[in-house]
């Protein structure tokens, strides 16, 4: 019996640590969208370091475009890289544009087709 109670309370914990992510990841976004970049960038990083895929792909995007930060495309293929790898697409299409484009990885027409095979 004990085990049927804790399985409700371990959903709600997820749930509510879900939706504070979804809460803090819109405040980012809202902020990204009025070029507010300091702000984004306040909420999308604790979010990215956690393992957003989400944040971890803005993040990304605001560092490979220099949006509040110093621009540097080996950083922004980093947060690529861990977006990418939990399949989200938007991230994966991004790598296989830097592959292309050799910004921040060396060029790779290969590894591009594979990031934009995933995405699709």
């Amino acid at each position: 019996m004990k085990h049927l109670i804790a399985i409700p309370a371990l959903l709600i914990a997820l749930m509510v640590g879900t939706s504070a992510h979804s809460a803090d990841f819109n405040k980012g976004l809202a902020a990204y969208e009025k070029r507010d970049y300091a702000s984004a960038l306040k909420e999308f990083q604790p979010l990215a370091e956690e393992g957003l895929d989400r944040a971890q792909f803005y993040l990304g995007k605001m560092l490979k475009m220099g949006y509040g930060v110093r621009q540097t495309y080996k950083s922004a293929v980093k947060w690529f890289v861990r977006a990418a790898e939990q399949g989200h697409a938007p991230a994966q299409t991004e790598l296989g544009l830097l592959y292309i484009t050799k910004r921040g990885v060396k060029k790779s027409e290969t590894l591009a087709y594979m990031w934009w095979e995933l995405a699709a």
